[in-house]
């Protein structure tokens, strides 16, 4: 546990003083230090599993359950964008840890996490469901709501999203709305669709690279990169 926070305390400096040098509408690095500290804690009291051979052994599951640094950074970066009482959709969001942050440091309505399988809605329904992070198993064709953010950030997903998919998320944002896709950068070209979002009534708001496995945000890509893209739906928002 103790060389587990080290480490979150290193990620989390950079993370916080990289997105904002100022401090302005976040927590100071000691107080989010502390609150994961708890839900770490909390995590390994709720993480009992049970042997073959009968007896009970305490695992913490950090790595099935904490977000990675990576996806940290793309969450964090979203927050700028959010609003008071957003809705937002996170698509084939797994164990919803990314959406637990927004619910913990932005003012969001509520998140739905959709995914494909029904073992993430499952484990997510357990571990981080609350008034404001709520788990559906499906796609988005099952989808009707509209939503103030769309989520699609999960790399070795949106490899299989093709552009009814994408014109489908388009169609469940407000206007004004932002719509945030990771995408590995070797498969960006097969999917030219997300290179024209004048086609989709979209604009691009920012974009970024995360090159090599590497967790900050660069404005430019150096050999294997991950794509994150942040569109805006050209319009007025009517999400209040």
């Amino acid at each position: 546990m103790k060389k587990l926070i080290r480490r979150l305390k290193g990620a989390l400096k950079r993370i916080y003083y990289k997105l904002n040098p100022q401090h302005k509408q976040i927590l100071l690095i000691r107080d989010v230090v502390l609150d994961l500290q708890r839900r770490i804690s909390v995590l390994e009291d709720r993480s009992t599993l049970q042997t073959r051979g009968g007896a009970k052994d305490g695992w913490c599951l950090d790595k099935l359950f904490m977000a990675s640094e990576q996806m940290v950074y793309r969450y964090l970066y979203l927050l700028r964008y959010i609003k008071e009482n957003d809705s937002v959709l996170d698509v084939e969001s797994g164990y919803g840890t990314g959406a637990d942050l927004l619910s913990q440091y932005g003012p969001i309505d509520n998140c739905l996490c959709l995914n494909s399988i029904d073992y993430y809605t499952r484990a997510g329904k357990m571990y981080y469901g609350s008034d404001y992070v709520t788990f559906q198993t499906g796609t988005i064709d099952g989808i009707q709501s509209k939503f103030c953010v769309i989520i699609a950030f999960d790399e070795n997903k949106t490899i299989l999203m093709d552009e009814k998919d994408f014109e489908k998320m388009c169609g469940l944002l407000e206007f004004d709305g932002i719509l945030a896709v990771a995408i590995d950068i070797e498969d960006k070209s097969s999917k030219p669709f997300l290179t024209q979002p004048e086609k989709f009534g979209l604009t691009i708001e920012n974009e970024f690279y995360q090159n090599n496995g590497d967790a900050e945000l660069m404005d430019s890509c150096c050999g294997k990169a991950v794509w994150v893209v942040y569109y805006r739906k050209n319009g007025q928002r009517n999400c209040f």
